[in-house]
Parts: structure tokens; C-alpha cells; sequence
């Protein structure tokens, strides 16, 4: 299997422990992992090569030109690398699918299954997203397909090479920066609607669909999805509270921390989101909001007791 990741220096401890759950869960056969950055730090680059070694696979790492999206949308939450994906048919040349992964993976189980699926006639395999029913999203690109979610791609590189996919993205973002909530998942969207097949809900399980469902997905997709949620092959931790944070309730942040403590070298750290700073703001904000509550009730009672004379 061709895997690839494409992280910075801030995320490289992730892509570590997402790679390092693969391997852990695919042993048979061969597979090669390609690792897409703007630049990585000789310490991370030599914890990647301790991974190559010790599963005897290799890992490339391959330096990309971020300037070729200079003046795309970004913000804090998608750094300029959510990009990166796109250039995969050019850094890629000799190879004719690959699977595609967010760093804020883990895979439990074989992913063999999925990366045979027959992409003929397809630009990509991917998973619905967690808000996929939310007509924001649909109305919004005016799609007519399923909208689905850009953490997991098994991708057809040899699709995108002869329909130029690459740039019909990025031109898609540049010009339509006003309408790209999640930029980089909403071009590929609209550029490969219709071309798209959709694999099951336990290749990229979501963070929403642990909790409710009731507002983001249709009544008649519930029961399939939390079947699966009982035992999901990648589980994909994309809201804000990430599986290295201790306030991460996600169910399957136990196995983000065995993969992520198996090896010492990778270095992994948990922390803490939200310092005493933020924690004070928030108990601030609740005082004004119990102190605005009595102060209109006592207006309140002050207008009752108003006696008009005659």
C-alpha cells in the first residue's frame, strides 16, 4: 500500500503516531509511506526514519513548494499544509493510487480492503462527512452529491493527472475563497462531484457521530453508524479537542496514547488545551451572566412596584 501524510513540524508527533498505528495493524505485505512538508526539523526527520527501520517499510519525505498557494485561504485551525493533498499526483509520479491520511488519525485494523477498491472512471474513495446531510454545505457549493470528508482519500493519481485536478483545485479555492468554509474539503467537493464512490462509514469514523446525531445526519443513517462506532477501523479525531489534549472525550483516546507511548523516541507529550487564563475567562463570563440575570429580574420588579398616579 502507498500511504501518505503531509504535516509540518507542529504536527509531526501526530503523523508519527498515525503511522505508527498502521503499521501495528497492517504487518502483511508491503507498504510505502510518503510524508508531504514545507520543511521538517533534522530531530523529526530522524524519528521518522527510527519508524521506517523498526517496521522495515520505507518513509519518504518529500519537500514540497508551499508557495504554489500563496494567497489561498488559511487560518489558524487549516494551516497552508491542508493543501499539500493536491500536489500528490506531481510528488508521486510513479505511482497509481494511494491512500491518503490526516495526521489526527489512527487506524485500528487492515486497511487492505479498502485500498482494493476499483477506482476505474473515479477521481477518489472517501467517506461521508459527519455533517454530509447539512444543507449549509450542500446548498452553499450547490452540490448533488453526498458531501464528503477530506481526512481519508484513497485517490486515483493517474485520474488526476490526465483531468489536471491539481490545478482545478487550487484555481476553485483562489476564486472562490467567499463560499470555502473548509477550503480545502470544499474544493475537492465541488471539482470531483460525481466522480467520487463512498466507502463505509468505519474508514473514516467521525468525531461528531459519538455524540448527537440528530442535527448533522439523517434519521435513516443512525443505526449503521453507530454499529460501526463500536469498533471502527480509522477513527478520525477532527474536532478541536485533539486525542493529545487531556480534555479529549473521545472513546478511542486510549488508543491514540498506546500507539502514541510504544515507542520513547517519538516523544509524545499530553497536554492541556485550555490553561488557567482561558478557564478564568470562562468562570468570568458565567458570573456575567448570572449577574445580568438578576439584574433584569430586579428591573423587572422595580417596573411592577411603578405606580402611575391619576
Amino acid at each position: 500500500m502507498n500511504i501518505a501524510l503531509c504535516t509540518d513540524e507542529n504536527f509531526s508527533v501526530p503523523a508519527l503516531v498515525c503511522i505508527t498505528s498502521f503499521f501495528e495493524n497492517n504487518k502483511d505485505g508491503s507498504h510505502h509511506v510518503f510524508i508531504l512538508t514545507d520543511g521538517l526539523s533534522t530531530k523529526a526527520q530522524d524519528k521518522f526514519q527510527c519508524l521506517s527501520k523498526i517496521y522495515q517499510q520505507p518513509i519518504d519525505i518529500i519537500q514540497i513548494d508551499k508557495h504554489r498557494f500563496d494567497g489561498l485561504r488559511t487560518n489558524e485551525r487549516f494551516p497552508i499544509s491542508m493543501y499539500y493533498r493536491f500536489l500528490l499526483p506531481e510528488m508521486l509520479p510513479q505511482e497509481k493510487k494511494v491512500l491518503y491520511l490526516d495526521c489526527d488519525i489512527i487506524v485500528r485494523h487492515s486497511l487492505k480492503k479498502a485500498y482494493e477498491t476499483n477506482l476505474d472512471g473515479k477521481a477518489i474513495a472517501a467517506v461521508v462527512a459527519e455533517s454530509c446531510d447539512s444543507l449549509y454545505f450542500i446548498n452553499n457549493l450547490k452540490l448533488t452529491t453526498p458531501y464528503f470528508n477530506s481526512g481519508v482519500l484513497l485517490i486515483n493519481l493517474d485520474y488526476w493527472r490526465e483531468n489536471n485536478i491539481t490545478e482545478k483545485l487550487i484555481s476553485f479555492v483562489d476564486t472562490h475563497s467567499d463560499i470555502c468554509t473548509l477550503p480545502d474539503q470544499d474544493a475537492l467537493n465541488k471539482v470531483l462531484e460525481g466522480k467520487t464512490i463512498y466507502l463505509d462509514y468505519t474508514y473514516n469514523y467521525q468525531e461528531w457521530w459519538f455524540g448527537s446525531l440528530l442535527h448533522y445526519m439523517h434519521y435513516d443513517r443512525w443505526d449503521d453508524i453507530r454499529e460501526k462506532g463500536k469498533d471502527p477501523i480509522i477513527v478520525h479525531f477532527c474536532e478541536a479537542e485533539k486525542p493529545w489534549f487531556i480534555e479529549c472525550q473521545n472513546p478511542f483516546q486510549k488508543d491514540f496514547l498506546h500507539y502514541a507511548n510504544l515507542h520513547d523516541f517519538i516523544g509524545f507529550r499530553l497536554q492541556k488545551r485550555y490553561g488557567l487564563a482561558y478557564k478564568l475567562s470562562i468562570l468570568l463570563d458565567k458570573i456575567g451572566l448570572k449577574f445580568r440575570w438578576w439584574a433584569e429580574r430586579w428591573q423587572k420588579q422595580i417596573i411592577r412596584n411603578i405606580k402611575v398616579s391619576k
